[in-house]
């Protein structure tokens, strides 16, 4: 079936898309929420897999993400962390900066509660927008498309199973 729900555009602007449901799984286990990732609402439940890609090094709070994994993963589930570890100040307050490498903070971090499974670095493209010629008397400025590789640190790991 299908279902309509609110996607995030920029700022404060949202516009209503339509999705398909795929046809295998329970669709009435199936629900889609926006929300902040340092602010989950308890009533969320439980889960077999957690994926957050491209959100840790983005959080302000990372640790406070971090803290509420092991409450969202049932036992035996996997929660799968991609990041590129690039940590900008307009993002994350650099007090809340790993204070080691992210991948050796991680570990340390969630060694209570989570196994590590897999660790790889994979090389992933980001392709940002570049302005050539944006002075005030150029009515039409010119854009460079300019990528940038950075490796993104992928952990997989299993939650504890006592």
């Amino acid at each position: 079936g299908t279902q309509e729900i609110s996607r995030f555009i920029e700022g404060t602007s949202y516009d209503k898309i339509t999705i398909e449901r795929p046809e295998i799984g329970v669709p009435e286990r199936i629900e889609f929420r926006q929300g902040d990732a340092m602010n989950l609402p308890e009533e969320l439940g439980t889960f077999d897999r957690v994926l957050a890609a491209n959100l840790i090094c983005r959080l302000p709070k990372p640790q406070k993400f971090l803290d509420r994994l092991p409450s969202l993963v049932r036992p035996g589930g996997i929660v799968v962390l991609a990041t590129p570890c690039t940590w900008l100040e307009e993002f994350t307050p650099p007090e809340n900066f790993p204070n080691q490498s992210t991948f050796q903070w991680l570990k340390a971090v969630m060694k209570e509660n989570f196994t590590l499974e897999c660790h790889t670095n994979e090389p992933f493209l980001i392709v940002g927008v570049l302005l050539l010629d944006a002075d005030s008397n150029c009515d039409h400025p010119r854009y460079r498309i300019r990528p940038h590789m950075v490796t993104i640190l992928t952990i997989s790991i299993k939650i504890s199973e006592n």
